[in-house]
């Protein structure tokens, strides 16, 4: 295998020739994430690919802080590398919004030879050593996903952002009951039907309040949002049992007001039982 690495780049890539099919690895006790790659011979001119995606690509909010997080990266290798495309391994509307926002049009679904593939030093949401914390480069990217994002009116008292229900990861889905909480809001927006996630963003800065689901509804919703107040219907240890997630919840709480709330049964055991986790507006009208 035939793997440098790019000094200029300060050490954050690999490169890697003629690939032909790659892989992910993740071990929560190992200090570092592994790439298994399979190399063969090509020849003729390279084709240039930048492998983002890890084994959680599924999962909205883990693609956007282990994948889309690295976005600022490929702009500054693509000054050096003008016919670089991102590998991807498949379609999911959320991606083509983060794509659209970003600008980016190269992109690649399958791995032609020859070719030189590189790869980030990956992170992972759910590793336990805090050495990731020095390469996550979430201020950058935070700087380029809202650098058209001026302040807002806040015109929107209270804002419901119900859990969306299409391309759910699926060991991650959960069903909600939330009984009586869209009568008492200003407005309801369901995230499934946004075509530009620029639209979505200019909505969450204009509310006031925010209620929505905890995980990547939080965490993404969460990065849009400026001085208001965030109710999270769900548990606060998600987000705070791992480094990262640990300094993407500091981030938010730095520009926001947050309330975590829990539903009946709480959320694990309605998981687990496979029953909806109901969450009542009573328990939430005093935070309004």
């Amino acid at each position: 295998m035939n793997i440098s690495i790019e000094t200029e780049c300060i050490e954050r890539i690999y490169l890697v020739e003629n690939v032909k099919e790659t892989n992910f690895a993740f071990h929560v006790d190992h200090p570092k994430i592994i790439n298994q790659l399979e190399k063969i011979e090509g020849k003729g001119e390279h084709h240039y690919y930048f492998s983002i995606e890890t084994c959680s690509q599924d999962a909205f909010g883990h693609w956007v802080f282990e994948s889309a997080i690295f976005f600022p990266l490929y702009f500054e290798l693509k000054e050096k590398y003008p016919k670089l495309k991102i590998l991807l391994k498949e379609q999911k509307n959320y991606k083509n919004l983060f794509f659209n926002h970003f600008g980016i049009e190269g992109l690649s679904y399958e791995l032609k030879l020859p070719n030189i593939v590189i790869f980030p030093k990956f992170i992972h949401l759910s590793a336990i050593r805090n050495e990731f914390l020095s390469r996550f480069p979430l201020q950058e990217f935070l700087s380029h996903l809202l650098k058209n994002c001026p302040t807002l009116e806040k015109d929107i008292p209270i804002l419901f952002l119900p859990r969306q229900s299409k391309e759910n990861c699926y060991k991650n889905d959960r069903v909600c009951d939330y009984t009586d909480i869209p009568e008492h809001t200003s407005m309801i927006y369901n995230t499934d039907t946004t075509t530009v996630l620029q639209d979505q963003i200019n909505l969450v800065r204009r509310a006031k309040t925010i209620i929505l689901d905890y995980g990547s509804s939080f965490s993404v919703n969460g990065m849009f949002a400026e001085n208001s107040r965030i109710i999270v219907l769900g548990i606060f240890d998600h987000h705070t049992k791992y480094p990262l997630p640990v300094k993407m919840y500091q981030e938010i709480k730095s520009k926001n007001e947050i309330f975590f709330i829990q539903g009946t049964p709480p959320l694990p055991i309605a998981t687990a039982r496979k029953v909806p986790c109901k969450f009542e507006w009573k328990s939430i009208s005093h935070l309004v």
